[in-house]
C-alpha cells in the first residue's frame, strides 16, 4: 500500500505536468520578459511587447519570478542564484522557471530554490526538475557546515524532506541547452530583454 505522502507527491506531479503551459500556449500579445534587478539577479515576468508587466497591461497570463544572489550566510551554493519570490497564474509558473533557469545558467552557477521557504506548488516544480527533466543538469550541494564553494544552507531541505541529500531543494540546476532555448524563444518573438 502506498503511503499518503507518496500518493500526494504523485498527484502533485500529475497535476503539474497536466496543467503545465508552454511558450506555444502564450497569446501573441504576451511575452516573457527578463530584467536585471538590484539584488544581483533578475526578474522574469509576463509582459506586453514594451516590457510592461502583464498585470499592468491587463493581459493574461500573469506571473513573475524574482531571482537574487543568496545572502552570504546561506553559502556560496556553487554560484547559483535563488528564487526569492514567485507567483503565476495556474500552469504558467514552470515556463517562467525554465526561462529563469536558462538565464541563471548563462549568467551564474545555475538556479536553486529560495531559502526563506517555498510553497507546495514550487516544491513540485523542483521535484519535477530533479526526477523528470533530462535537459536539466542537477548538482548536489554540500551543507554549509562542510565549507567550500558548492556548499549551501540545507535547513529548508532538511525541514521539508528529512534527508536533505535526497531533497530537490538541496541541488542547483542548470539548463543543458540554455543558449539554444533562449535564442529559440527570442527568435520566435516570445522573449524580450528589458
Amino acid at each position: 500500500m502506498i503511503n499518503e505522502r507518496v500518493l500526494r507527491s504523485i498527484v502533485r506531479e500529475i497535476l503539474l505536468v497536466e496543467g503545465m503551459k508552454t511558450v506555444g500556449d502564450l497569446p501573441d500579445v504576451v511575452k516573457v520578459a527578463v530584467r536585471n534587478n538590484d539584488k544581483g539577479g533578475f526578474n522574469v515576468f509576463f509582459s506586453d511587447a514594451s516590457g510592461n508587466p502583464a498585470f499592468r497591461a491587463k493581459l493574461r497570463p500573469q506571473g513573475s519570478l524574482v531571482i537574487v544572489k543568496p545572502p552570504q550566510e546561506v553559502g556560496n551554493c556553487g554560484g547559483a542564484l535563488e528564487v526569492s519570490a514567485s507567483d503565476a497564474d495556474d500552469g504558467w509558473g514552470p515556463l517562467l522557471y525554465d526561462v529563469a533557469m536558462a538565464v541563471a545558467t548563462l549568467s551564474a552557477g545555475g538556479l536553486m530554490a529560495g531559502h526563506d521557504g517555498i510553497t507546495r506548488d514550487a516544491k513540485g516544480v523542483w521535484d519535477y526538475y530533479m526526477t523528470n527533466r533530462g535537459d536539466v543538469e542537477k548538482s548536489q550541494m554540500g551543507s554549509i557546515e562542510d565549507g567550500g564553494d558548492d556548499t549551501c544552507d540545507q535547513f529548508l531541505a532538511s525541514h521539508m524532506d528529512g534527508d536533505w541529500k535526497s531533497s530537490s531543494l538541496s541541488k542547483r540546476y542548470k539548463h543543458k541547452n540554455a543558449s539554444e532555448f533562449l535564442a529559440r524563444l527570442e527568435n520566435s518573438g516570445k522573449l524580450i530583454y528589458v
